[in-house]
């Protein structure tokens, strides 16, 4: 299974930062938080950019020059979607996604509202 390989877990930790970067790199204004789910089988990582405090969790961990590093530990991916928990949290997140989308569309009709009436 890739989650047992450090290298295979380093990767894909890699590719799930540098596509969530592309996409706060287009200044995305309406958007408050961002999540990138990694699956691994039916592990998942959940990965969150908060835009009002600038961070990306689960933390970076630093390749170490003279020893092998670690970077994305296997527990890093924590939710067995085949059990409750799991699936929970991505009812818990697919929530909080039409929360923000509902919230979004109300802005977005109050701006045009707004410019209507003037």
């Amino acid at each position: 299974m890739h989650l047992d390989g450090f290298s295979t877990r380093g990767k894909t930790d890699f590719e799930m930062r540098e596509r969530l970067f592309s996409l706060v790199d287009r200044n995305l204004i309406q958007i408050s938080k961002l999540y990138v789910i990694s699956a691994m089988g039916t592990r998942l990582a959940i990965y969150e950019y908060s835009k009002e405090t600038n961070q990306l969790t689960p933390r970076t961990i630093a390749r170490d020059p003279k020893y092998v590093t670690d970077v994305a530990p296997a527990d890093r991916w924590t939710y067995e979607l085949l059990e409750l928990a799991g699936e929970a949290k991505v009812k818990e997140l697919v929530a909080s996604i039409k929360v923000m989308c509902a919230d979004i569309a109300c802005a977005l009709c109050s701006s045009t509202s707004f410019l209507m009436a003037f």
